[in-house]
Parts: structure tokens; sequence; C-alpha cells
């Protein structure tokens, strides 16, 4: 949109819209048992809600508690919160462990009317939903007041021990309930253990150690400690299906940021495996890949840097798309091409024939669906180095197929990493000195301290 072409009023609109587009859902699971934070809740419960009987403390809590920790992350930072009955009700009880209810509205409400907090009113648009809007909140300059006199800090705030850290969603993506099991069960347990040992590190970003960090595309990244727990979501309604981790503020960072990432005041190095959903479909047709497998012969005028990177995001998105059509859809949202290129669609599309063809063995688990299937095998073998390290107290930060660890740990984390692929992917023995050399020659030839390329 240009701005040029706006009059002073769309301007003050296009301004509002987004300040209240950077914005996070409430979290439901926020949770505090110190006991100035109860106190802090206890004061303003008794003089604001005590008359209000149908309202019990702990959904006071909550929304409190979590106005403090956006506050926290970033002083012009909304909290989406919804103000219908009908999106409180059918709650799965699994996913809300404090079992939050519409009581929530009128803890808004009157969190309002005493201008303790400032309040933008949602809507929808029946034309286009995507387009509506969910009520925002965040702290009036009394409610700040009232923070900055607080005696607990945001590390005295995480979430409620009982949140559930295995998630399955169904095919819209919705979360679902489903029957523990024995794996289900050693799963969760894995990943408690895991953010047990998180809880309790200190991970911080160069100079940044509360507060904010700029992502490349201009987004904010919050780094705290309440947004250093993790959990695995499952898709499709299958245990077979995704499962990679999700929740922590370093997945959200470029890898610029990331190298400037320490942990327990210690440098860290970071290990990719660069190139693993393709070497998984070559594995499983009985072959070893070795070579660029974003590279092309073929000139397609964009440069050979600018090309190899195109060609890289086709193919993952390739991958990860359920056909061509929804593929290339994605791509145009997410290529930025150079001055010149008119005709995007058609030449991402001859991009995409190109890749099939170079990659003719796997053209047929391309643009399938079967990425999904991928992220399952991929998140077990995070799931093996997380756990390993976890039982020797060791942290070790992931991001869905990479790892950062304190620089004094990276040969062992290398190694390992390279013995729990090989393991997964159950390469017959003759694979294994070709493997082991394509895993030491890597991505990049010129490995650097800072990223260590092992596929």
């Amino acid at each position: 949109m240009n701005e040029n072409n706006l009059d002073d009023q769309d301007l003050i609109n296009l301004r509002k819209a987004e300040a209240l587009n950077f914005s996070r859902p409430l979290d439901v699971h926020v949770w505090s048992e110190h006991p100035e934070a109860n106190y802090f809740v206890h004061l303003i419960y008794r003089q604001l809600f005590e008359k209000e009987t149908n309202i019990r403390k702990k959904h006071l809590k909550v929304v409190l508690l979590d106005l403090y920790v956006a506050w926290k992350e970033h002083a012009e930072r909304f909290i989406a919160v919804h103000m219908s009955p009908k999106d409180y009700s059918g709650l799965i009880d699994r996913y809300n462990a404090l079992h939050i209810k519409d009581t929530t509205i009128r803890v808004v409400k009157i969190l309002r009317k005493n201008n303790l907090i400032e309040l933008h009113t949602g809507f929808q648009d029946r034309k286009n939903p995507s387009k509506g809007r969910v009520t925002r909140i965040k702290s009036s300059d009394s409610l700040v007041e009232l923070f900055t006199k607080a005696k607990f800090e945001c590390k005295d705030i995480a979430r409620h021990e009982n949140y559930e850290v295995i998630q399955l969603k169904d095919s819209n993506k919705k979360l679902i309930d489903y029957e523990d099991t024995l794996e289900t069960k050693r799963m969760r347990r894995v990943v408690k253990d895991y953010n047990a040992l998180l809880a309790e590190t200190d991970i911080t970003c160069g100079h940044v150690s509360d507060g904010d960090i700029v992502r490349k595309n201009g987004h904010k990244v919050a780094i705290d400690r309440q947004h250093q727990q993790v959990h695995r979501v499952f898709n499709n309604g299958s245990f077979e299906d995704g499962g990679r981790f999700y929740g922590p503020w370093w997945q959200n960072l470029s890898q610029e940021h990331r190298q400037n990432i320490y942990i327990n005041g210690q440098p860290t190095l970071e290990a990719d495996y660069a190139g693993l959903h393709i070497i998984m479909l070559y594995s499983f047709k009985g072959i070893l890949y070795e070579g660029d497998p974003y590279h092309l012969d073929q000139d397609f005028g964009l440069g050979e840097d600018l090309q190899r990177k195109v060609c890289k995001k086709v193919i993952l998105f390739a991958i990860n798309a359920e056909s061509e059509e929804k593929a290339l859809q994605a791509l145009r949202a997410e290529v930025t091409f150079p001055e010149g290129f008119k005709d995007h669609s058609n030449f991402l599309k001859s991009i995409l024939a190109a890749m099939k063809k170079k990659h003719q063995a796997i053209a047929g688990s391309l643009c399938s669906g079967v990425g999904i299937k991928l992220q399952f095998i991929d998140s077990q073998i995070i799931e093996r180095v997380i756990e390993q390290f976890t039982k020797r107290k060791i942290p070790v930060l992931t991001v869905h197929d990479s790892c950062i660890i304190a620089s004094k740990y990276a040969e062992e984390l290398s190694k390992m990493m390279e013995d729990v692929l090989t393991e997964q992917l159950k390469f017959p023995l003759n694979f294994e000195e070709g493997l082991r050399k394509f895993l030491l020659a890597g991505e990049e030839p010129d490995l650097t301290l800072s990223k260590i390329k092992l596929l």
C-alpha cells in the first residue's frame, strides 16, 4: 500500500491497524505461585471483584499476569482476547489446564471499566473472515504504574505445571483430544524433563537479555523466560504426522541473530542438517544423494546465489505442499524477485519443473504432502538428541532440524546428530562411508565456527 496516496484519516487508521496487529493471543496457562504475585492479584481482586461472586480469582490472575508479561515483553504489545461466550464453549480440558471459561469476558470488562486496560473491540468481516480482528487489550498507564511497584518479576511467572506439551491437531489445525498411551506418556516425560532444564538455564542473545530483538522481516521477538519452554505438535489426528518442537523464542530469530545466543554465559555453535528431507526421500529409494540439491545447471537469469536460494525454497515448498498448485501459491507469497521479472508464476513453475527433473528419482514425492511425514522422522531424531543431552544436564536448543549448544560440546553434538541420523534412516552398511563423507562435506564446504552443516 502506497502511503502517499492516503489521506490523513486513512493514514491514522493504517497506523492503528499496524499497532493492533502487534499482538499475541491470551495465554490461558500463565501462572505463578510467587507470594508477591499472589498478593498483587489479591489486592485488585479485593478492590474490584470481591462482590462478583461468579468470578474466581484464577481468571483475574491469568489476565493480570499475562498483561504483565506482555508489558515486559514490549510496552506496545497487545493481547488478543475473545469476547464471545461461544469461543469458550467446548474447550478441551487437556488444553485448558486451569479450566478458564467465559468468565474471562467479565474480568476484561471490569478491568476496562476501572481504567486498568486499554481495549479495542474486535469485529467480523462476513464477506472476508480473514480480515476480522479479535478484541485487543493492553495495560493502561494506571496498571503499568501498579506493575512498576509490584515486587515480582517475569522470572517468577511460568506456564502452569499441567500445561499440555504433547498436542494433537486435526487436518484443519484445530486441537483435538486423545487417549494417552505408553508412547504419549513417554514423549511427555521427555519434554517435561527438557523444559525443567530450560527453566533453570540462562539463555540470552548477545547484549539483549530481556526485551526484544528485530528479525529480518521486521517482527519483534521477545527474549524472556516466558518463551523458553517447548511443546510438540502432531498433525492430521495422527502421532505419525509432524511432532516437531515449538514454542521458544530462539526459533523465531534469523540465523544471523542465533549466532549471538549464549547458554549460561557460554558462546554457542549451531549444527544443522542441510537438505535433510531431500536426503530422507532418496534414502527411502535406497539412494545416498551426494552433491548440492539446490543447484541447477540451467541459468534462469537470476544470478548464481539468488537462483540457488529460489531453488531451495521451491523444492522445500514442493516437499511440504499437497499439490503443485498449493506449492506455487505459497511460493508466490514468499519469493521476491528483482525488477524485470514480470511473469513470476510461470517462472516459478519452470523452476519447479527443472527441480523435478533434477530430482527425478523422488519427483513422485514432491507436491504430495509427504513433508508432514518427514517432519515426524526429523522430530524423532531431534527428540533423541534432546533426551540424551538432557540426561546429562546439558541444554541444547532446537530449531526444528538444527541444534544450538555451548561451543565446548559442539563436537559431541555433531557426532550424536550423525549417529542418530544414520540409525533413524537405517542406511545399509555400505552407505556408511559415503554418508559420513557427505556429512563432513556438508552443503557449505567452508564450515565456520558459527554453523556446522551436517547434511
